[in-house]
This record gives structure tokens, sequence and C-alpha cells, in this order.
């Protein structure tokens, strides 16, 4: 009469030890994979940076990994196999230790439109997988239409007296500006009116660059987003009077002679000959990426209100006002002989190709 009660206590052993054995000490691979990228509408022509992540949990080595895509609906994006690095399908395939996670960046180029969002899937396979339900990632890429069409309109207006307002008066009539495609390359060119307006109609959505160019203005480029939204009407495209001849810069080492590691000492004189103050005035220097230039300028340390990360000097008009300044002597400079230093200086970065650039120079030797 015991032997039918200890089969039942063996029984239900089996069955609590069954139910509790955790899936992974199963032997073998056991891949996950994951794939995020921007979430934000694309036009055609437009490159997605996907992010991939495949982490191998299992116990076993995973050999030969591919990966795959797969087509669902809408427009198709195309992704090379070479953008799969190891897990190129055409090749061996990628190894992937346990607990190793490998991580790359595919970009999927949007060539067409084929009438609606792109919805594709991205996995990975391996031989010997133990739960290949989570080896894919199903994906939708919002698209903007090309058939959409919108109106990018607003005002041109020249900022006198640099405040960035526009101010009546300053509206600049009969000027041309053109809109270019920045896919296709095709643009569009109107006139403003009288009071400085500009208006396109029936713009295929896409990413344009708004252009803007007439003698003594600062060239205007500004960058457009066509989607059908009301982001490209009512516009106000600034553009300003070059310094050149307005701010008279002036810049000297006070020692003729250095050694590289030195902190010299510069000596900078601004002079605003114009009719309007000047705010915000910066230096942007080392334009041509010289290893002998003079370091610092960059740093507020060094530079005070001039560096490029600082807020910048005001310089009253009719004013001429100095600053003392240093830097480093670059080990470079030895090989050259001498210590640049070539500064541009403004008040509004986004029209530096108008600063007057200035350029001094100091011997170098041991």
């Amino acid at each position: 009469m015991r032997a039918p009660f200890k089969r039942g206590l063996l029984a239900a052993a089996l069955i609590t030890m069954s139910m509790t054995t955790p899936a992974w000490a199963d032997d073998g691979p056991d891949l996950r994979f994951s794939a995020t990228f921007a979430d934000q509408a694309y036009f055609v022509g437009e490159t997605v940076p996907i992010k991939v992540n495949v982490t191998n949990v299992g116990n076993k080595t995973a050999t030969g990994a591919k990966g795959k895509y797969t087509n669902i609906s809408g427009s198709s994006p195309f992704i090379p196999t070479s953008e799969w690095r190891e897990f190129n399908p055409g090749g061996i395939g990628a190894t992937v230790a346990p607990g190793q996670t490998k991580s790359f960046t595919m970009v999927a180029r949007l060539n067409s439109f084929n009438g609606g969002d792109a919805t594709f899937k991205l996995a990975v396979s391996t031989a010997g997988e133990l739960t290949p339900d989570d080896n894919a990632a199903t994906l939708t890429i919002a698209m903007v239409s090309p058939y959409t069409r919108a109106v990018v309109d607003g005002t041109l207006f020249g900022d006198e007296d640099r405040d960035g307002v526009l101010d009546p008066g300053e509206e600049l009539a009969d000027t041309a500006v053109q809109i270019r495609n920045n896919y296709s390359g095709s643009f569009k060119e109107v006139r403003t009116d009288a009071h400085g307006w500009f208006s396109f109609t029936n713009v295929a959505a896409q990413r344009y660059t708004l252009a803007f160019k007439s003698p003594g203005w600062a060239n205007v480029q500004k960058q457009l987003r066509v989607d059908g939204s009301d982001r490209t009407t009512n516009l106000q495209v600034r553009t300003v009077r070059s310094l050149e001849g307005t701010l008279v810069p002036k810049v000297e080492f006070h020692e003729n002679r250095y050694r590289p590691g030195d902190t010299a000492q510069v000596s900078i004189w601004l002079a605003n000959t114009g009719r309007f103050d000047l705010r915000g005035v910066r230096a942007g220097c080392d334009l041509n990426w010289d290893d002998s230039h003079l370091l610092g300028s960059d740093d507020p340390a060094h530079w005070g209100v001039l560096a490029r990360s600082g807020p910048g000097a005001t310089i009253a008009a009719g004013e001429v006002k100095a600053f003392e300044v240093t830097g480093i002597v670059p080990d470079a400079a030895f090989d050259t002989g001498s210590v640049l230093l070539t500064c541009g200086f403004g008040d509004h970065f986004e029209f530096s190709d108008t600063f007057p650039v200035v350029e001094a120079s100091a011997r170098v030797g041991a």
C-alpha cells in the first residue's frame, strides 16, 4: 500500500522540477535582436541610420549568424547586404560568444516612394537557435509623400542695426531669392516686392536651400524642410552688411620670439567705424587649421569675452576698444620657425564670411 504513495511523490517532484527549470538551461546559442532609428518623417533620397544590437544570451557560441531584410508593405528602403557587416548574408556569418553584444549602424536608403511608409523586418539567425521568435524587429519609417505640395514665403530684410529684429524700412525690395531642391538640384527664383515679400507656390515636399546673394550684404543659405506643414510660411530671412571696413581689427604679439610651450601675450584693438553699436563681438581664429597657430583662442580663460565660446564684447559706434589675451605656443611652431595668429572678428557667426580678418606672427626657436 505504500508503493503507490511513493510513486506519487516522485511524479510530483518531477513535475515541480520541470516547471522550475529555466529556459536557458537548454544548451545552445540564443540571440536577441533590436534595431532603432530617429523617429521622424523622411523624404525620398534620404538615408536612415539604424542602430542594431545583437546579443547572445545563450550558453553556446553562435556561429555563422547572418542577417536578413524582408519588405512588408509600402515603400522599400534599399539596404545593401554589406550594411550587415559581419552578419552579411552573403558571407560566412558572425560569431557571437555567450554574453556578448555586437553593435553596429546600418544605413537604409529611401530611393523611391511606393505609396506609403516603409514597413520591413530585420532579423538574424544562427544554427541551433533556442528562441528564434526574438531574433527580429519590425520597423516602420514614416515618409513624406513627394506628391505633397506646399508654400514657401516670407520677408527678406537687411538688418542695418544688427539687432536681429525686422524694423520698418529694413525690407529688401526687388531682390532675387532662390530655393534649390537638395535632392534633385532643381531650383526656382522669384523677386521680392516693395515690402521684401517673396512667395513660392506648388513646392514639392523635400529639403531645400533658400539662398540670397546681393552686393554689400552677407550671403544667406537657409535650410528648409518642406513637408506640407506651416513651418515654411511667413518666414523672416535676415541678412546683414559686411563688417569689412566697418570693424577694423589689429593684433600684436608682445614679444618677437618664443619657445614651444610658452604663454604668449597678445594685444588686440577693435575699432568700430560704423553708425551702430556692435554687440557680442567674438573671435574666430585658426581659419586654416594650421598646426603652428597659437592655441587657446576658443578658451575664455585665455581670450575672455572674445573667445568664440564667450559672451562677446560690445564696441560702440566710433569706439576703439583694447583687449589683452594669451595663448600657448604649440610644439609644431618650432618646426616652422614661427607661431601664427589668424582671426576674424564679428558679432554673428552665421555671417562669418563677412568678418574682417587680421594676422600676426612671431618667431619660435629653442
